[in-house]
């Protein structure tokens, strides 16, 4: 999940949100962190 959130310049807690879709994360965020 580290390396995820890295190559997505995102947080791990963002990561984690963006795969339990938590309506917090953003769809453009989401998208990225899924690529």
């Amino acid at each position: 999940m580290a390396d995820v959130a890295h190559r997505a310049n995102v947080s791990t807690m963002t990561v984690s949100r963006a795969f339990k879709r938590d309506a917090s994360v953003s769809a453009d965020t989401r998208d990225r962190i899924l690529q």
